[in-house]
């Protein structure tokens, strides 16, 4: 494992650096490959963008004969058309909802990406590791805040209002967030690499912060990812 610490601050709602948290891993050495990166962000965003291509088939997407099942008359049956008619069983749905269906583009991206889980985490700590490095990385200690104004000159104050991801806990956010432009809302438990990466900086209340990192430290094994 890594033993290195890595001191981060943590601020209070005024902007301040009240005090520090430690973190058992060093985040200033810690490298990933960028092919390894690259897949990993590309999947996660094919999988946040998957194409909604649920439809009804008209009698034109059912794969069939277009035989006749048997001669119009002289069987005393009913006259019967193609097996591929609405009326056939797995045949055509007549007044269903088809919408704007590219049959080619769902054949390409409608698939789900598979993501190994070790990569994606150590792509997530490298992201992560990356924004720390950047000075683009910051906890408060506190995110409830129901005043836009108070919400405001925190993220002024911290150099974070241009464009920045906020994450936060269950219990910990108030809505003074909600109406600011060029912020993204991540809960806990919804970040991931590719939510941290949209953004120029992250900010982190502390509680989610401690466990998003408790729980990478202990899953990712310290070796050589250079």
């Amino acid at each position: 494992m890594n033993n290195k610490i890595t001191n981060i601050n943590i601020y209070n709602t005024s902007g301040e650096n009240i005090s520090c948290i430690d973190v058992l891993f060093d985040m200033n050495h810690f490298y990933v490959k960028y092919e390894t990166i690259y897949r990993v962000l590309t999947a996660l965003r094919a999988n946040a963008n998957r194409v909604r291509y649920s439809h009804y088939k008209n009698i034109s997407n059912i794969r069939g004969s277009n035989r006749k099942i048997h001669q119009q008359k002289h069987t005393g049956r009913a006259r019967q058309g193609s097996i591929r008619e609405i009326h056939m069983r797995g045949g055509a749905v007549k007044f269903g909802f088809y919408g704007d269906y590219d049959k080619d583009y769902a054949r390409r991206f409608r698939a789900y990406k598979n993501i190994n889980k070790k990569e994606k985490r150590i792509v997530f700590m490298s992201v992560l590791c990356d924004k720390f490095r950047n000075n683009s990385l910051f906890v408060v200690d506190n995110l409830s805040l129901n005043n836009t104004k108070d919400a405001v000159k925190l993220l002024k104050q911290i150099d974070c209002y241009d464009s920045v991801s906020i994450v936060y806990d269950n219990d910990n956010l108030g809505m003074g967030f909600n109406n600011i432009k060029n912020i993204r809302l991540v809960n806990e438990d919804s970040v991931n690499s590719y939510v941290a990466s949209q953004k120029k900086k992250i900010v982190f209340s502390k509680n989610a912060f401690e466990k998003i990192m408790n729980n990478l430290v202990k899953q990712i094994k310290f070796k050589s990812y250079e």
